[in-house]
């Protein structure tokens, strides 16, 4: 499922992308539901990590990924400094 749609203005906050964003609690409360906090306080466990999912050609044997999948992805703030890890 698509998460930069318009539904979702919001709940994934710019700083969720940046080494280090998730420090503050103003990153923490966009992300967190009300129902995900504990003691009403947004709690990230050690080794919490963000991973970014994204399907790699067709369906088929294609190990690149499609030129209109990567043009998606641009909408992610900071994509150029992220890592791409194929798995």
């Amino acid at each position: 499922e698509k998460v930069c749609l318009p539904k979702n203005k919001g709940k994934f906050p710019a700083g969720l992308f940046r080494h280090g964003g998730l420090i503050g609690d103003l990153v923490r409360e966009q992300l967190f539901a009300q129902d995900d906090r504990e003691g009403g306080q947004c709690v990230l466990r050690e080794g919490f990590l963000v991973y970014l999912l994204v399907s790699y050609g067709d369906g088929g044997s294609s190990l690149e990924m499609a030129s209109a999948r990567r043009d998606e992805l641009r909408v992610i703030p900071g994509l150029e400094a992220m890592e791409e890890v194929r798995c």
